[in-house]
């Protein structure tokens, strides 16, 4: 805690010091030669200088008036004495600027006016040159003032950023806490930095040496405070988010819906995590109540292998999933079953319901960039995906001449699987495009046309076996 009783006492020391010279300051009456005044201007740069060391204190005091013992009765007698110190040291340096100082010349028989001229320049020199010496002190005064401040709250910033580190082994509580004052923190440092700007222009423009050092050592802690701060700041974002804490994040008013999952061999668990993860994170769950929310979002067999008691943490909970229903195996081949149950389009029905082709269309693609995607997890998944076999089967699902142009690059020696079914996957997007624009264009000009009507359209007389779309019924025999 700062001495104030020190500090008042010091403040008393100086002003009593200044009354005690300024009254010796003042010159005999008449002239007086540059010789003699002289003397008369060392002890008013003496006054000065306790005025200023008084100030110093005075202002040293009034930032600490919370302290007990200084009352505000105290601190208005305080300037009141300064004050009146300053008065009376005003009163000398005019009366001191207005002596006519009579230069003895050393030829007796010099021009007299001469030696007027002489003696008036060297009054009016004597009179700019305390003036600038007061500036310059005052000046230094001010800056040294704003550096002690500078201190200070260069200190409170760092003892406030220490109180978070190290960040990993802070409670959840303190994460949070440190979170609402990153914004604080951070226009702290910004007001530090600009402080530090006004100090180095007034050293520039005052040209005051003796404080380069000083200066140039605040610099150096300030920058290495803000780059502590930085450091801290980041850590403490990054733990938040680990956590599950989300403490900078508003409320939704619409928060996202969480996924479901039962633990059907279509269902691939991995997917079920990552957007339970998202979800989490953008509805600003805690890892504490994610548990009780993913157990709400479990059905059938896997709310099943989730044992009701004794699981808190929600890393537990999907390690007891993911030994069910972790193995991407089992989703993978369920995708590819799918793929190769779904039955063919051909060119005719194409053309005949591009409503009907666009549909199939959307339901391959959609197919097909599942298996591109749990594919893409590792290699095991990746040759079950891409060899071959699963290629041709995608491929002879498409009508003639898409199947056409798929094969073409499908034989290319210079493209590999995955690349292949990638390639194969964007002939279906723009497929079903071109379908979806036909049929728009279609329902614009006419009638949806009827299965009956498609049926008696094609030749009665030649029986065939052809793929035409019917309500559960894929193929049928004409």
């Amino acid at each position: 805690m700062t001495d104030l009783a020190a500090t008042k006492l010091r403040f008393h020391e100086d002003l009593d010091s200044a009354s005690f010279y300024v009254e010796r300051a003042k010159p005999p009456q008449g002239g007086v030669t540059s010789h003699q005044l002289v003397p008369y201007q060392k002890i008013m740069e003496q006054v000065l200088l306790y005025l200023n060391n008084a100030r110093r204190g005075l202002t040293h005091i009034e930032h600490h008036t919370e302290v007990p013992g200084i009352s505000p009765d105290d601190l208005d007698a305080l300037k009141a004495k300064h004050a009146a110190v300053s008065e009376k040291y005003d009163t000398a340096q005019h009366e001191l600027s207005l002596v006519t100082i009579s230069q003895v010349t050393l030829d007796q028989s010099g021009n007299t006016q001469a030696q007027d001229s002489r003696i008036l320049d060297l009054s009016s020199g004597s009179q700019d040159s305390q003036g600038n010496i007061r500036k310059k002190e005052d000046a230094k005064h001010q800056t040294m003032l704003k550096m002690e401040l500078l201190e200070v709250d260069l200190d409170t910033l760092t003892k406030t950023v220490n109180r978070y580190i190290p960040p990993t082994t802070l409670m959840d509580y303190k994460i949070v806490e440190a979170m609402q004052l990153r914004n604080t923190m951070r226009t702290q440092a910004t007001a530090l930095t600009k402080k530090l700007l006004e100090i180095d222009s007034a050293i520039a423009q005052w040209d005051l040496v003796s404080l380069v050092d000083e200066a140039e050592t605040l610099r150096s802690k300030v920058t290495y405070n803000d780059h502590q701060m930085t450091t801290t700041i980041t850590h403490i974002g990054r733990i938040d988010a680990s956590r599950g804490l989300f403490s900078d994040r508003p409320d939704k008013s619409c928060p996202t819906k969480l996924p479901t999952f039962s633990g059907e061999s279509h269902e691939d668990l991995l997917t079920f995590k990552d957007k339970f993860n998202e979800a989490a994170e953008s509805n600003k769950i805690s890892r504490h109540d994610q548990v009780d929310k993913l157990r709400e979002q479990l059905t059938g067999s896997a709310l099943n292998h989730l044992p009701i008691d004794g699981i808190k943490d929600i890393d537990h909970a999907w390690e007891y999933l993911n030994q069910a229903f972790g193995n991407p195996h089992t989703c993978l081949n369920h995708r590819l079953a799918k793929v190769t149950e779904m039955p063919g389009l051909t060119d005719d029905i194409e053309m005949q319901d591009p409503t009907h082709a666009a549909e199939w269309y959307l339901k391959m693609e959609n197919a097909v960039d599942a298996v591109m995607r749990l594919g893409s997890r590792n290699q095991s998944l990746e040759y079950a995906a891409f060899n071959d076999r699963t290629i041709y089967q995608i491929i002879s699902k498409l009508p003639f001449e898409l199947e056409s142009m798929a094969y073409k690059f499908s034989h290319d020696q210079t493209v590999y699987g995955k690349e292949k079914l990638s390639r194969i996957l964007q002939l279906i997007k723009d497929q079903r495009q071109i379908a979806h624009a036909r049929a728009t264009d279609r329902a614009n000009e006419a009638p949806t046309v009827t299965g009956n009507q498609r049926q008696e359209a094609l030749d009665p007389e030649k029986p065939e076996t052809v793929k035409v779309y019917d309500p559960g019924v894929w193929s049928m025999e004409l």
